[in-house]
C-alpha cells in the first residue's frame, strides 16, 4: 500500500476473512449443510466487517487511498462511513446486497 500510495494509485479491496469463512464452510460441511441454502450463515457480516476495519487501519497507517468493492454489510458502512471523515475511503455495492 505504501507503494501504491507513492505512485498515486488506488488500492481495491474485497473485504471478507477468509478464516472466519473457511471456519464456518468447515463447520457446516461437518453438520452436512452444504447446499446453496446454507451459502450466507458461512458468510456473516462480521467476516466483512472485520476486514473493512483492518483495511481502514492499513489506510491510516500508510495513507493509501482505498475503494472497497462489493460492500454489502450495514456494519461496514459503519466503519467506512466513520473512516471517510479523516481517510481517503471510497466505496461501492451491488443491487443484489440491496435486497437481502
Amino acid at each position: 500500500m505504501r507503494l501504491i500510495e507513492r505512485h498515486g494509485g488506488l488500492a481495491l479491496f474485497h473485504c471478507e476473512n477468509g478464516e472466519i469463512t473457511d471456519f464456518l464452510e468447515d463447520e457446516l460441511g461437518t453438520a452436512g449443510k452444504v447446499g446453496y441454502e446454507h451459502y450466507l450463515a458461512s458468510r456473516p457480516n462480521l467476516a466483512e466487517a472485520e476486514t473493512v476495519h483492518r483495511t481502514m487501519l492499513l489506510c491510516e497507517l500508510t495513507g493509501c487511498p482505498v475503494y472497497i468493492v462489493h460492500t454489502s454489510a450495514r456494519e461496514s458502512v459503519a466503519e467506512i462511513v466513520a473512516a471517510r471523515a479523516g481517510l481517503p475511503v471510497h466505496a461501492e455495492t451491488c443491487p443484489q446486497y440491496l435486497t437481502r
